[in-house]
């Protein structure tokens, strides 16, 4: 079972600090887990309508996902600074693809409207990741990445197998791929 770690969930005015500092560089580039997000989108939702990507960072799995399978419609919540990043990197797209950007937290959003969830590098920082993921209707496709054995002072809990990411949302999903890339565990499931 994954460990929680404290009540430790931040603010969005802690990321914009930390994203202004010199550990925020690290962060504006594709993580290496992308490509396996990507194979795992391809392989298992080959046309999806209207995409939601939660905790969106700076948009660059947003930039992979939007060009690699010329999304139609695709929805971010990001509630730092970083938003501003992501909103200029896909300026390009939105000629063909409907992109709403909302620079705020994705915690009671309405979840109906999509077929396809990303969460990439979210799930370890909030408190209600479950409460999240039952709000997604049944069917809707996940795909998310959490760290491997990586407690933080940023982190609400950490995972140290993969056993342990699977046995935390089991009972809300059904586990159809886990992979470890690096220090991530890249997960492909559907809301039972």
């Amino acid at each position: 079972m994954s460990r929680d770690i404290i009540e430790n969930e931040r603010e969005a005015a802690h990321y914009n600090d930390l994203w202004d500092s010199g550990y925020g560089i690290k962060y504006r580039c594709e993580q290496p887990y992308v490509d396996t997000i990507v194979k795992m989108l391809a392989n298992d939702c080959r046309c999806p309508k209207h995409v939601l990507d939660v905790g969106a960072g700076f948009g660059f799995p947003a930039l992979r996902f939007i060009s690699t399978f010329m999304l139609r419609k695709y929805t971010a919540y990001e509630f730092s600074n970083s938003m501003d990043f992501m909103s200029k990197l896909l300026d390009p797209f939105r000629d063909y693809c409907d992109i709403t950007l909302w620079k705020k937290t994705f915690r009671g959003i309405k979840t109906d409207n999509y077929d396809c969830v990303i969460a990439l590098e979210i799930l370890e920082h909030i408190l209600w990741d479950r409460e999240f993921i039952c709000s997604l209707k049944s069917g809707t496709r996940i795909f998310l990445s959490v760290p491997k054995n990586l407690p933080g002072q940023r982190h609400v809990r950490t995972f140290h197998n993969h056993r342990e990411v699977i046995d935390r949302y089991e009972h809300l999903v059904t586990p159809e791929r886990i992979i470890l890339i690096g220090k991530w565990y890249c997960m492909y499931c559907k809301r039972i």
